[in-house]
């Protein structure tokens, strides 16, 4: 099933993702950007995920795939889930909050569709034509998928390449096929909104309530306007290996798709989001120094964002902020931490959240109260 998601309704859906009425506030707060949340799900249950951002400042569209080990920030029993496990654990509206608060990008929503609609979506769209990097046969012996450049794909073969995961391969290979097959489904859509409608209502899923028809239809019009231009590009959100984003190289990719998020006004107007890199040498657990600092930053009524990890020991402790009007808030965490005013530093590197505690050497936790 994919997922995307929009708020709001019929006609209004569409002027909505135009910006000619309501939902304005979001997509001025990124600079004219829209951003949704797509979530493939196979017949067995597997989700692969992505998002859809329509650019219309920079008149650009982007595919950004979201590995299955990305954990999300979550207010259940565990503070984090993993990407591949939101809907179920989260649901749709909490995991596109999630994403919200990891990226500092408002998400509008989701669209959800089974693979025999998406498979059906690409026969009314008279298949894909598409670069493919394997060789699929059909349950008949026969090559459904051919390998190559320019490969024409049905829509039985698409939902089979897009769900596709060669033995030895890693998911993020699978992840790849998909945001290429969603791609080229947006590079195949009409730009017209009378005729994108007409192939999504041909189409025949249960569309949540809160995407219509028309809402749909126009935002995949506008991507395809972008796409047809050559206006669309795909990129993977770098993540480690334990399911935290890279700081360093996801940085400018989220500037660069989302928006700079520490400059937006849905990122001040909020409590300011934190991360936490521990460089205090130790070997972590929970009770570590690191974690006795996330427990203060929560208390202090701020957003904790999972994604620091571990880097390099340091003697003191900084909080790094890159806007100005996050200067206040990263001085009041250093008074909360018991650091000096000097720890505050602003720097000029772009940063997915709006303040990063470096917790070092010289950070004492709160002794427990008797």
């Amino acid at each position: 099933m994919v997922a995307l998601a929009l708020v709001a309704g019929g006609t209004a859906g569409y002027l909505w993702y135009t910006g000619a009425i309501g939902g304005q506030t979001a997509a001025k707060a990124t600079g004219g950007r829209n951003v949704v949340v797509v979530h493939l799900h196979d017949l067995q249950g597997k989700v692969s995920s992505v998002l859809l951002v329509n650019d219309a400042g920079g008149n650009k569209a982007s595919v950004l795939l979201l590995p299955d080990n990305l954990q999300l920030p979550s207010t259940g029993d565990s503070a984090t889930t993993a990407m591949s496990d939101a809907l179920t654990n989260l649901g749709s509206a909490p995991t596109r909050d999630a994403l919200a608060t990891l990226l500092g990008a408002p998400v509008s929503g989701t669209w959800r569709l089974d693979t025999p609609y998406l498979q059906l979506l690409v026969a009314q769209l008279g298949g894909l034509t598409m670069d493919t990097n394997a060789q699929l046969t059909g349950p008949d012996g026969k090559v459904l998928v051919d390998k190559g450049s320019r490969r024409m794909l049905t829509g039985q073969a698409a939902v089979a390449y897009a769900t596709y995961q060669a033995p030895g391969e890693s998911r993020d290979a699978q992840l790849a096929r998909f945001g290429a097959v969603l791609a080229a489904v947006v590079k195949a859509m009409p730009t017209a909104l009378s005729d994108a409608t007409d192939d999504v209502h041909k189409m025949g899923a249960v569309l949540d309530p809160s995407l219509p028809e028309q809402a749909l239809a126009g935002l995949l019009a506008q991507l395809a306007g972008r796409a047809g231009a050559g206006r669309l590009t795909t990129s993977e959100l770098p993540v480690r290996t334990d399911g935290t984003v890279d700081e360093a190289k996801a940085a400018p990719l989220v500037k660069d798709v989302l928006g700079s998020t520490v400059h937006t006004a849905a990122a001040t107007a909020g409590p300011a989001r934190v991360s936490i890199q521990d460089a205090t040498g130790t070997a972590g657990g929970t009770d570590s120094p690191a974690v006795a600092a996330q427990a203060q930053v929560v208390n202090a009524g701020l957003t904790f964002v999972p994604g620091g990890g571990k880097v390099a020991a340091q003697p003191s402790s900084e909080i790094h902020y890159s806007d100005d009007t996050r200067a206040d808030a990263a001085r009041s965490l250093a008074t909360t931490l018991g650091l000096p005013a000097t720890a505050v530093k602003k720097v000029t590197d772009a940063q997915t959240t709006d303040l990063v505690l470096v917790v070092g050497k010289d950070y004492q936790a709160p002794k427990p109260q008797q």
